[in-house]
């Protein structure tokens, strides 16, 4: 990943090459380090480290955030992968929300409270059937819903415009988002075999999603960072990957942030 945010965009000085700042800078995202720590076993200052995660951060999301978070193209197998899964036809992606916690920021404190009573970014998510994130929107404090969430995204206008990765394409979603024809959310109180095996197809695919997913804007920035590295560790589209139980909703971090928002997906080199 080191020689793809390019070394113009990360220098702090010929003693600190860009691999180092670029492990440095995963050591602190990836199991949640704090800069003293990651400093202590990279050799460099604690200040060093915290420069570097903001620099290489920066360079992550300006160089690869758009190419990467996004639907494939072309998109392939993508549908057959889905409804192979649990049978479900034409899914694209499913969608849902993730409580972030971060630090009581020192601005606008109440709106980063969420239901839990604790301070989140609430972002929003669609990924594939391989686990891959298509979209990622990463700009709402916790005190916002979900259904909020996506219907003031660029996902929502774009579907609401037409646009579809493939055609009669939909969007698996919980019973947060409403009904619409491009977003499936499960049937509220199912009163056949029908439904039933509807919500259960349903339930089987949407698990996919679940399973993943002091300056909040720097938060952000991490977040969007985070969603990158974790496509770029993953193998190809079209390969399986295993049924995983479900997790947490509720991520932990300790990594602060810096900068908003961020949606993409285009099956012919469109941009959400």
């Amino acid at each position: 990943m080191w020689r793809n945010t390019g070394p113009d965009q990360v220098m702090l000085g010929p003693s600190y090459s860009v691999r180092s700042k670029t492990q440095s800078t995963e050591k602190q995202v990836g199991p949640g380090g704090f800069y003293y720590s990651v400093g202590d076993a990279n050799g460099p200052s604690k200040a060093s480290v915290c420069r570097a995660v903001h620099r290489v951060t920066a360079a992550v999301n300006r160089r690869l955030f758009q190419a990467t978070i996004r639907w494939p193209n072309p998109v392939g197998t993508l549908a057959n992968r889905f409804h192979h899964y649990a049978n479900m036809p034409c899914v694209a992606g499913a969608v849902d929300g993730m409580l972030i916690e971060i630090l009581s920021p020192t601005e606008y404190e109440d709106q980063y409270v969420d239901r839990h009573g604790t301070h989140s970014i609430n972002a929003m998510f669609v990924c594939g059937p391989n686990l891959r994130f298509y979209v990622a929107s990463v700009r709402w404090p916790g005190a916002v819903n979900d259904a909020r969430v996506l219907r003031n995204s660029v996902l929502r206008r774009r579907f609401e415009n037409g646009w579809r990765p493939f055609d009669r394409a939909i969007i698996l979603g919980d019973s947060a988002y409403p009904l619409s024809d491009w977003l499936m959310p499960p049937i509220a109180r199912p009163i056949n075999d029908n439904e039933r095996r509807y919500n259960r197809a349903h339930r089987k695919t949407r698990r996919l999603i679940e399973v993943r997913v002091k300056s909040p804007l720097f938060a952000c920035e991490i977040i969007k960072a985070c969603a990158v590295l974790h496509n770029l560790r993953l193998p190809d589209e079209d390969s399986a990957v295993e049924d995983d139980e479900d997790n947490d909703n509720v991520l932990h971090m300790s990594g602060f942030g810096l900068e908003m928002e961020a949606e993409d997906g285009g099956a012919n080199g469109g941009q959400l």
